[in-house]
This record gives structure tokens, sequence and C-alpha cells, in this order.
């Protein structure tokens, strides 16, 4: 992973493309104003609590057909397989932890 100075733009850019980039899917790293999202085909928002969510309308307009696109499915399945352990990434990304060492910590 590149590092980046926190002050730049790209800052505040999710690192987590990791999964695009395995399904060769071209991955480009830009601020975008919000008018801009308002042509793309789709739009989507990932991270730890999101996952992968596709976003339909943003203030009011659709986006695409407004739904979920094709990559944004593409992604979601990839990104589940890999949570669920099934996954090209699985392994490197996903730590066993026990019910019993969860519940009372050991």
């Amino acid at each position: 992973m590149e590092s980046e100075n926190v002050n730049s733009p790209r800052a505040t850019i999710l690192e987590g493309i990791t999964l695009a980039k395995d399904m060769v899917i071209k991955v480009v790293k830009e601020q975008s104003a919000t008018d801009q999202l308002y042509m793309e085909d789709e739009v989507f928002v990932c991270g730890t609590a999101a996952e992968v969510v596709a976003l339909g309308e943003i203030v009011y307009r659709s986006i695409g057909e407004g739904g979920v696109g094709m990559v944004t499915k593409d992604l979601q399945r990839s990104f589940f397989k890999t949570a669920q352990g099934d996954g090209s990434h699985s392994v490197e990304w996903l730590d066993h932890v026990s019910f019993i060492e969860a519940s009372f910590g050991i």
C-alpha cells in the first residue's frame, strides 16, 4: 500500500479496493464532485460497516437505472465470499475467533 500524506485529498479514499483490482476492474482514486456522480451508470460505497452498498440515488437523483448494477453485484458477491472464508483473500484477511474466546475473553 502506498503511503500518502494525511492532508492529501486521496487520504480520505478507501484503500480497500483490492477485490475490484482482482476482478480486473480499472480503479482510479480521485475526488469527484457530486454532479459527476449523477452521470455514472452505478455508484457504490464500501467499508467495514457498509460492506458494499449500491447507491440508487444521490440527493434525489437516480444513478443509472436506480438499482444495483452488475459491477456492484459482482463486488458484493466477492466481498461476501471473502468474508465467509471462501475468497482468494480469506486466509490473509480473516482471523478465526471461537465463540468461547469472544464471549469470555479467554
